[in-house]
């Protein structure tokens, strides 16, 4: 009956945090699948100190040890690198726009004023002449705004399909 106290009673048997298990998993090395993507793709690896977390297939880095995270709601654990699955590493845009210059093997110039990135923002390929085949990065005026994937001269857009505009 409401109003017999029965409510109070329930409310002092609950505990005062959350006793449900954590979807995070910490893990004790970089996976293979990052390292993999990693040693065809880039020069060194660039989070050699971070700690990786797991939230389903996503893989997140993070460069400090945080509390007790089974404590408390968390939205994003570090940078999100990728997703992992099928034993690859497809990487996130924020991985992807935080490494610096240095890191990638292989890059492209694009010319902020050009053709060429608008059409590498609608999401389209490009033709490339003479690059090297393999995962490149898309630079414009020093930043990096994305991946490609290049296959004999022909530059496969990676943009991801939400981040794409109509220009």
């Amino acid at each position: 009956k409401p109003g017999n106290g029965e409510w109070q009673e329930k409310d002092r048997e609950a505990p005062a945090y959350s006793t449900r298990q954590s979807s995070w998993k910490k893990l004790k090395a970089a996976p293979e699948e990052l390292r993999a993507f990693v040693n065809d793709n880039f020069r060194y690896f660039p989070f050699e100190n971070d700690n990786f977390y797991l939230m389903g297939g996503s893989l997140f880095a993070c460069p400090f040890e945080p509390l007790n995270i089974d404590l408390m709601k968390v939205l994003r654990m570090g940078v999100h690198v990728g997703e992992l699955g099928h034993g690859k590493l497809k990487p996130a845009q924020h991985y992807v726009m935080t490494l610096p210059e240095d890191v990638y093997r292989r890059t492209v110039g694009l010319d902020p004023a050009g053709d060429q990135i608008k059409r590498y923002l609608r999401g389209e390929s490009l033709e490339i002449p003479g690059a090297a085949n393999g995962i490149t990065a898309v630079r414009v005026s020093g930043h990096t705004v994305g991946l490609g994937d290049v296959r004999n001269g022909i530059l496969k857009n990676l943009y991801p399909k939400g981040w794409r505009r109509i220009l």
